[in-house]
């Protein structure tokens, strides 16, 4: 806005030298001196103009705020990760050292022995005691798995008498076989008083026909 106005005033300093010259018999102006004038004044203008634009000169002694950090995210996420849960692991229960059995053979029945639809038989096994207690008549046989049960679909059978420690017995499970033919067979094991199992297992495998 500054240099518009001088470049007014210039111009009209201009006309009032020409309108001199014109009027009288003066002496014709020196060109080159008013030229230099001129560009005299403009640079004083221009310079005015430019110390009047403040400048972003930074504040000496005034040092710079911090840089704020960004928080990481590492410290979150571990806070937002689940304690991983401690399970107990329950011990299985111990068969008594006292109680223990062999199986010797199958008496009747062995394995792949053929029998009718709807047969009633009587398979038994021989074990012999091989702990340190006498089995009495609370000690049993026991189904365990297999697609043959029992007579009547009983899973259970006691003992009919004691076995001493070092001794044979034969133990018995009475049968129905099915009524559909194909193959049947089913495991069975000992157990004590206490519901513990113990000692080799004893087997059925038949074929019905």
């Amino acid at each position: 806005m500054r240099i518009c106005n001088w470049t007014f005033r210039s111009l009209v300093v201009i006309s009032f030298l020409l309108l001199l010259s014109a009027c009288g018999p003066k002496p014709t102006p020196d060109v080159t001196a008013l030229s230099t004038q001129i560009a005299a004044t403009i640079y004083t203008e221009l310079t005015g103009t430019a110390q009047a634009i403040p400048t972003a000169t930074p504040t000496l002694g005034v040092p710079p705020p911090p840089l704020q950090l960004l928080p990481t995210a590492t410290a979150t996420l571990l806070a937002s990760l689940p304690t991983p849960t401690t399970f107990a692991i329950l011990p299985q229960p111990q068969t008594s050292s006292a109680d223990n059995s062999k199986w010797i053979t199958d008496v009747n029945f062995p394995d792949g022995t053929v029998v009718g639809t709807g047969d009633a038989f009587t398979k038994t096994w021989r074990f012999k005691n091989t702990g340190t207690t006498t089995w009495n008549r609370d000690y049993r046989i026991i189904y365990l798995e297999g697609n043959l049960l029992g007579k009547n679909g009983e899973t259970t059978f006691y003992l009919t008498a004691e076995v001493a420690p070092g001794k044979l017995a034969e133990i018995s499970v009475p049968f129905t076989a099915p009524t559909e033919k194909g193959k049947y067979n089913s495991t069975w094991k000992l157990f004590n008083p206490d519901g513990q199992q113990f000692g080799e297992y004893a087997t059925i495998n038949i074929t019905v026909k």
